[in-house]
């Protein structure tokens, strides 16, 4: 909480240019001010532009959900949506699988293809509220919808659903009780799946993803076959 309140003072301080960007209901406009003020950086770690819950620390165990389920799964396409700026996915050895890193901002996409591009690895923009993607194996859409209005998480998962992927692994709050409204794109809070507007079923496993005493901030990642039964527009 302490961590929260200081991004909330630090962005309520800022004189830049991005301030006005930051309160827009434009998707791409409010997520590219986020990483050209580095306001997940704020009060935490600076190792990722994409805040603290994608360090090498935060991310040892979503790296070994990960390979057991590319393992488990027989995966050899995988999407990373959002993908950030790829600061812990590189560390993670996927010998043999097709790799899209995906995300809203567009510089962050170009530097990750001059950094980190190669035969089995590329880098593409994409806005998953109003496109469908390629067909992957697997879609990971890690730290993504608890930034995202209610609708808008409702037209992502319809689109990952229609997508003609075999699975979605995502992020969830499965201790909360009901889904509040957020109240701006980029702000947070929790999303629990099963529970209105969304109403996913069970899914076939939900492991711990950044532990916390409070509901809101207890991540875990929900994986689900495609197509969802429950995902609607």
């Amino acid at each position: 909480m302490k961590i929260l309140k200081k991004i909330a003072r630090s962005i309520s301080k800022r004189l830049s240019p991005n301030r006005d960007r930051l309160n827009s209901r434009d998707r791409a406009t409010v997520f590219s001010a986020i990483y050209a003020d580095k306001v997940w950086t704020v009060g935490t770690s600076n190792e990722s532009l994409s805040g603290d819950g994608s360090t090498m620390q935060a991310t040892v165990a979503t790296r070994a959900t990960l390979t057991r389920i590319i393992q488990a799964h027989g995966v050899r396409s995988f999407l990373d949506a959002p993908c950030g700026d790829f600061n812990w996915m590189r560390h993670l050895p996927m010998p043999g699988v097709r790799y899209t890193g995906a995300d809203i901002v567009q510089s962050v996409v170009d530097e990750n293809n001059r950094l980190f591009a190669s035969e089995q690895r590329r880098f593409v923009r994409l806005d998953l509220v109003e496109q469908v993607p390629e067909a992957h194996d697997l879609v990971l859409c890690r730290d993504c919808i608890m930034h995202l209005p209610n609708a808008d998480v409702q037209r992502l998962l319809a689109n990952i659903s229609a997508s003609g992927s075999k699975f979605m692994l995502i992020t969830v709050h499965p201790r909360l009780d009901r889904n509040d409204e957020i109240d701006r794109v980029g702000g947070y809070r929790g999303v629990n799946l099963r529970l209105p507007p969304f109403g996913l079923p069970e899914p076939i496993e939900c492991v711990p993803d950044g532990s916390s005493d409070r509901a809101k901030f207890d991540r875990w990642l929900a994986l689900y076959r495609l197509p969802l039964s429950g995902a609607k527009s």
